[in-house]
């Protein structure tokens, strides 16, 4: 008797059936359960959210790219990011609550919902990035740069972060850094999140000369590639400089055993690897390629990067891959 109720005092508190005593969950009670139950203690230093309604479709749905089955009908979903002060991907957990028992499942994932701070509710956010917003009321179009050097090329791109600036921010810095090193306009090719102003993009101006420098198509796989194809196939030749500046949230294959194999987080959570990324970039024929790349684990692009033969000068700047602590 005394083993039995060992266990049944070491279901309950995981029981919300148990503990409600009902058979329908409502909101309040499926909030209260995960934070009591699953965050406990850690409330600090987890930021949750939620879907604000029952949900009833059988796949929860991340992004384009990925979803989740649903084991119930009808059900409560939790986000946890499960380490807010780090950038994506990390760990992070989905909870799928019956709406009918109580009974509880959770999906433990490395990404999360598209613009998730935006379209879900704040459960329990402790951790809160913010950033100041520039101020665009008064217009420079007289802003003068220095004589162009018509051999340099550079691509920039970013996801995007679905409700946050930073990236922006940091395209916005780097766009006005290669202008003033001589980088021509025309020669300057950007992609952002969707490509329209809202979410991930404060403006499309980004160095505030009434000019927009953002292209309107979404930062895609597809796009990425065709860009760097049209820099191969028709600008650029064997006289020529490349710099490529990649400002994004990154990811690693936890199925190589390894951990080389990382990606970049492109717009809608698609996932650019680092085998791809560097065969868009082999057909370019040209004197050296600069390569300033801010990702979490794109310490594995190194490997397919150093690949390149077609060129004489080859600079890495990276961040760490997913083997360094």
């Amino acid at each position: 008797m005394k083993t039995i109720l060992r266990i049944l005092c070491f279901l309950l508190p995981f029981s919300l059936t148990a503990t409600t005593g009902r058979s329908e969950i409502t909101k309040q009670q499926a909030i209260d359960f995960v934070m009591d139950s699953i965050v406990g203690n850690q409330a600090d230093s987890m930021n949750v959210y939620m879907e604000g309604s029952i949900q009833a479709q059988s796949y929860y749905v991340i992004s384009p790219y990925d979803s989740i089955l649903s084991p119930y009908q009808q059900y409560w979903l939790f986000f946890i990011d499960k380490q807010p002060d780090y950038g994506w991907g990390h760990a992070c957990d989905y909870v799928f609550i019956d709406n009918t028992n109580g009974d509880h499942s959770i999906v433990s994932k490395r990404f999360p919902p598209l613009r998730y701070s935006i379209i879900l509710e704040h459960v329990s956010v402790p951790i809160i990035f913010t950033s100041p917003a520039p101020n665009f009321s008064i217009p420079n179009p007289n802003l003068v740069y220095p004589p162009e050097n018509h051999n340099l090329y550079a691509v920039m791109f970013t996801g995007g972060d679905g409700g946050g600036t930073t990236f922006w921010y940091a395209l916005s810095h780097m766009y006005c850094g290669l202008r003033e090193h001589g980088f021509p306009k025309e020669n300057i090719f950007v992609l952002s999140g969707d490509g329209e102003v809202g979410p991930d993009n404060l403006s499309l101006d980004l160095d505030n000369d009434g000019e927009n420098e953002i292209s309107t198509d979404p930062c895609s796989k597809e796009k990425v590639g065709s860009t760097f194809n049209y820099l191969a196939t028709t600008l650029m030749n064997e006289g020529d400089m490349l710099y490529v500046f990649v400002t994004t949230h990154g990811d690693y294959d936890p199925n190589d055993p390894n951990h080389k194999t990382s990606a970049f987080c492109l717009y809608s959570g698609q996932l650019l690897w680092d085998f791809e990324f560097t065969e868009m970039l082999r057909p370019i024929n040209c004197a050296q390629m600069i390569f300033n790349i801010w990702s979490c684990f794109s310490g594995g692009f190194t490997d397919n990067l150093e690949s390149l033969n077609n060129f004489e000068k080859n600079t890495i700047l990276t961040c760490i891959d997913a083997t360094s602590t």
